[in-house]
């Protein structure tokens, strides 16, 4: 904790951060404690700040399945222009500049590694993870793992499956809500029960 919590204000000052907004602080200890976290934050109160300045105290490599594309996107344009090594794979991408993501991660090259949870049916990608195994899984947009949820989405086990067989430090869940049926799945699906 102390050798991460050291790195907090540089990091802070590199993301562009003067202060951290509430919410954040206990969510970022915890995760620089190496703890399990689910994080329920109201949308626009910065939950992506909470896995993304963890990531680069500690210097570890984070994969973060997310179910829209559009925020994958979005998300990486904007740590990319602060110098951060972060990448997305997805369908707005053609196949070549995926695969070039895929190996760049199992080549230890990026921080950050942005998928849907579909791509674990990529051999290539599941091969570049048992290469190069995360430190942290995140799950964004959390809710939507849940059978209770109307996108609910079978490929999602599989993300259970892969902190199954990699152990990552820390599995991350983040959500602006989270019923308590859905927070059942979300802990059981991810084995993070006593995040």
């Amino acid at each position: 904790l102390q050798k991460g919590y050291a790195q907090l204000p540089h990091v802070m000052n590199l993301m562009g951060y003067a202060s951290l907004r509430p919410g954040q602080e206990p969510v970022i200890v915890n995760i620089l404690a190496q703890r399990d976290t689910l994080c329920i934050l109201p949308t626009s109160t910065g939950k992506t700040a909470c896995f993304v300045i963890p990531t680069l105290c500690l210097n570890w490599r984070t994969v973060v399945f997310s179910p829209l594309v559009a925020l994958m996107r979005d998300q990486v344009k904007g740590l990319s222009a602060k110098g951060i090594k972060a990448q997305d794979v997805s369908s707005m991408r053609s196949e070549a500049e995926n695969n070039a993501t895929i190996k760049r991660w199992a080549e230890g090259d990026l921080q950050l590694i942005y998928v849907a949870p579909e791509r674990l049916h990529s051999e290539a990608f599941q091969e570049a993870m048992a290469r190069t195994p995360p430190d942290m899984v995140v799950m964004d947009e959390a809710h939507t793992l849940s059978q209770w949820s109307d996108n609910f989405r079978s490929s999602y086990h599989l993300v259970g499956d892969l902190i199954a067989k990699h152990n990552p430090k820390v599995v991350a869940a983040f959500s602006a809500t989270c019923p308590d049926e859905a927070e059942a799945d979300v802990r059981r699906v991810l084995h993070m029960q006593n995040a």
